[in-house]
């Protein structure tokens, strides 16, 4: 399969992990969530693994592929979980996956020499709107109202305030976007010098689900926030879909450049948008800025892509 097309399968899973992630963190907690994902994600990713037999590893590019996985998924996954439970899919995935591939291409160009072009400037341009709108939050004001106790302003009308303000959460979103930009850009590097995909994402996935099992286990103030509840299922469907995710995004790291692949996953808010409309009805609101944030970074992506 072409690099694109493995890189819209991982949008597509990444962002289903969102929505499904969304319904679990109703009776689930963040921590719980974080140990149960990574666990079916690596289940899948070694049962595929060890069906394509791969070749051999050196020790030096494991330990760099492990290290890569403490990064992502293991600080990019709690972000991103943890700004799915403070802000709602709708919000965090396009903030998410519209700072992601701004780091990305940035990153690949310094130290890839990776090129740009005026096409992936405009793109960036329409990324920072979008991420503008998405970001900041314009507080709800009455319009009219009757003051009582004040004759005199009984009946004027008040004036509203338009000032916009950050929207609380959103360094979550995009911690997840910095960690994912630097997996890309190591595990691109990598796969230049190790060329096996599978086997790289099973070490990675590995040493992120061993690192938070030993933070689940051995540090009181993690293990005591531990809770599991019915919406576990969510989170084993979820951590299913990261596997695939994670094997078709190393894939498409291995046969195309971080420029083109980063920004295609970065067009995960359509289907975000589509899923929580059928999925997280009564549980999300999504309103027309949220719309509009989020076209605005496909559109973006999709340039910065070309």
């Amino acid at each position: 399969m072409s690099p694109t097309v493995l890189a819209f399968i991982s949008a597509f899973c990444f962002a289903s992990t969102q929505v499904t992630a969304k319904r679990g963190l109703q009776s689930v907690s963040v921590e719980a969530s974080l140990v149960v994902s990574l666990g079916c994600a690596w289940v899948v990713i070694a049962a595929i693994t060890l069906w394509s037999s791969p070749g051999p590893m050196s020790l030096a590019s494991g330990a760099v592929f492990a290290a890569t996985g403490l990064i992502t998924p293991g600080i990019s996954r709690w972000a991103s979980v943890t700004g799915v439970e403070r802000l709602g899919p709708s919000i965090s995935s396009p903030l998410q996956q519209g700072a992601r591939p701004l780091l990305a291409v940035l990153g690949a160009a310094l130290l890839l020499g990776e090129d740009l072009s005026w096409t992936r400037a405009a793109g960036v341009a329409c990324v920072v709107i979008g991420a503008w709108t998405l970001g900041t939050v314009r507080p709800e004001v009455v319009s009219e109202s009757l003051v009582e106790g004040n004759p005199e302003r009984n009946g004027r009308w008040q004036r509203a305030s338009w000032r916009r303000a950050i929207r609380p959460g959103i360094v979550w979103p995009l911690l997840a976007a910095l960690s994912y930009a630097i997996s890309d850009i190591l595990v691109k590097n990598e796969l230049g010098k190790s060329p096996e995909p599978f086997f790289g994402a099973t070490i990675a996935l590995g040493a992120a689900w061993v690192g938070w099992g030993l933070l689940a286990t051995t540090v009181p103030g993690v293990r005591k926030r531990l809770r599991f509840g019915q919406g576990i299922r969510w989170f084993i469907l979820s951590g299913c879909l990261a596997g695939v995710a994670n094997l078709s995004l190393y894939s498409a790291l291995d046969k195309g450049d971080v420029s083109l692949v980063a920004p295609t996953v970065g067009s995960q808010p359509l289907i975000v948008f589509i899923l929580s409309a059928l999925l997280l009805r009564g549980i999300e609101r999504i309103d027309r800025s949220t719309v509009l944030g989020g076209l605005l970074i496909v559109a973006g992506t999709t340039l910065v892509s070309i």
